[in-house]
C-alpha cells in the first residue's frame, strides 16, 4: 500500500510540474512560449517581425533578414557564397537562396518560439508543394528546416501559442460563407482540429490574438444591408467561444489589444461625435471601464509598458500627416513622433518588446525602407528618433517549376 500511495504521489508531482513547466494554462505572459502580440498587426492581420534573445528577424517579401540586437546591423539569413538573395530576379533561382520563404496564402506569419524561427510557407524544405501551405521550423542561424505542420485548408492568419499553431481559413463562396479557427499542436498532425465555424454571410475571421487562457477573434459578416463586427472569445482550457458582451454594452466595435492582463476595445459614441470610447475589460469579458477617447480613424497599440495611438494613412485624407503618440498607462502623453523624419509614406507600426518600436515605409519606386525608434529615449526626450535598419527594393517574387 506504501509502494502504491508513493507511485501515485510521485505521479501528482510530475503531472503538476510537467503542468507548470509547460506553462499551457494561466494568464500570466510566458516569455518565449506565448504569442508575441506586440509583434502582431491587428491592421493589416500579419506577422512579419519577431525577436529573439540574439535580435530581430524581418520577412520581407519572403525573403529572411536578422538584425543583430547589439549592432542592430542587418543581412539575409544565407550564408551561400554568390547568392543574390533578395536580387536575384530569376525566378528558377530564387529557391536556393536559404533565406527564401515564399507562401502565396494570406498574409506573411513569422515568429519564434522555444529557441527557433516559424515561417507560414507553400512549400516544404525539399520543394514539395503544399496545398495549403505549412508551417515550417528554423533554426536560428537559418542552417536547418524542417515542416512540421501541414494546414488542412489555407491558413489566411496564424498564431502561436504556447505550443499550438492557430489559423483561420476564409470563406471559398461569397454569401454563403465556410469559414473556421482550427488549432494543431506543434509535430503533432493528429491533434488538427476545428475551434470555431463560421458561416454567416460573407463571413471572414480577422484577427487572432492569444493571452493566457483565450484566443481573441474579429468576426465580419453581413446581416441584412448591414456590416456587423463581432468580437470573441475561445476559452483555450473548455475550447467553448463566447461573444465578448460587456454587461449594459452591447458587442465592441473594434479589439485593439492587451495591455497588463486587460483587453482593449472601441465603442462608437452614441452621439455621432466622432469621437470612438476607448474602454478595458478583463481577460474573461467582464467588469468594462471606460480608458479615454480618440477621434475615429485613431488605431491603440499596446507593448507591455506603453500605449501609442497611431493614426494611420489608410484614415486619412490625402492632404493630411499621419501621427503617433506614445502614453503612459494612465493615458497621459509621454512622446510625439514626427512623420517628417521618414521619407516616403509609412505604411507600417509595430510596437515590438521593451526596446523598439518599429515602421515600414514605402517609396514610389516600391523600395521599402525599416526603421527603429529607441521607447526609451522618446519616453524620456518626448521625441522619438528613426533609426534606419535597411531597405528592400522591388523584389520578383514567386516559383518557377523547380528542376527534377
Amino acid at each position: 500500500m506504501k509502494k502504491i500511495l508513493s507511485c501515485l504521489l510521485l505521479m501528482i508531482l510530475v503531472t503538476g510540474m510537467t503542468a507548470c513547466q509547460d506553462g499551457r494554462f494561466g494568464n500570466a505572459y510566458i516569455e518565449g512560449r506565448d504569442q508575441q502580440y506586440m509583434y502582431t498587426d491587428l491592421l493589416f492581420h500579419s506577422q512579419n517581425i519577431t525577436e529573439t534573445k540574439e535580435g530581430y528577424y524581418f520577412l520581407v517579401d519572403s525573403y529572411l533578414f536578422f538584425a543583430d540586437k547589439n549592432t542592430l546591423e542587418v543581412s539575409p539569413l544565407c550564408k551561400k557564397p554568390g547568392c543574390l538573395h533578395e536580387k536575384e530576379t530569376d525566378l528558377s533561382q530564387t529557391w536556393r537562396c536559404d533565406a527564401y520563404y515564399f507562401s502565396d496564402y494570406g498574409q506573411d506569419f513569422l515568429t519564434s518560439y522555444d529557441g527557433y524561427l516559424y515561417i507560414k510557407v507553400g512549400r516544404d524544405q525539399m520543394g514539395r508543394d503544399l496545398p495549403s501551405g505549412g508551417l515550417m521550423k528554423v533554426s536560428l542561424d537559418g542552417t536547418e528546416k524542417t515542416l512540421v505542420n501541414e494546414f488542412k485548408r489555407e491558413a489566411e492568419i496564424c498564431a502561436l501559442h504556447r505550443g499550438t499553431v492557430y489559423y483561420a481559413s476564409p470563406a471559398y463562396h461569397t454569401k454563403t460563407a465556410n469559414y473556421t479557427i482550427r488549432a494543431v499542436e506543434l509535430g503533432r498532425p493528429e491533434t488538427q482540429r476545428i475551434l470555431y465555424e463560421g458561416h454567416k454571410e460573407y463571413g471572414s475571421i480577422q484577427n487572432l490574438l492569444c493571452y493566457g487562457d483565450y484566443l481573441y477573434f474579429r468576426e465580419d459578416y453581413k446581416e441584412g444591408e448591414e456590416n456587423r463586427i463581432d468580437i470573441q472569445s475561445i476559452n483555450l482550457k473548455t475550447e467553448e467561444a463566447k461573444l465578448l458582451e460587456p454587461e449594459g454594452e452591447g458587442v465592441p466595435i473594434s479589439l485593439e489589444g492587451i495591455f497588463q492582463d486587460q483587453i482593449y476595445y472601441t465603442r462608437p459614441d452614441e452621439h455621432e461625435t466622432g469621437q470612438y470610447h476607448w474602454k478595458h475589460m478583463n481577460l474573461d469579458g467582464s467588469n468594462p471601464q471606460d480608458w479615454t477617447t480618440a477621434p475615429i480613424g485613431q488605431k491603440l497599440y499596446a507593448d507591455t509598458e506603453y500605449f501609442y495611438l497611431y493614426t494611420s494613412w489608410v484614415f486619412l485624407e490625402s492632404r493630411q500627416d499621419p501621427t503617433l503618440l506614445m502614453l503612459d498607462k494612465e493615458g497621459n502623453q509621454l512622446g510625439n513622433f514626427s512623420f517628417d523624419q521618414i521619407p516616403g509614406r509609412v505604411s507600417d507600426f509595430i510596437p515590438g518588446g521593451k526596446d523598439y518600436f518599429f515602421l515600414i515605409s514605402q517609396e514610389e519606386d516600391n523600395s521599402k525602407h525599416f526603421y527603429a525608434v529607441d521607447k526609451q529615449e522618446m519616453a524620456r526626450t518626448g521625441q522619438g528618433i528613426p533609426k534606419e535598419l535597411f531597405q528592400v527594393g522591388e523584389i520578383v517574387n514567386g516559383y518557377a517549376d523547380l528542376p527534377l
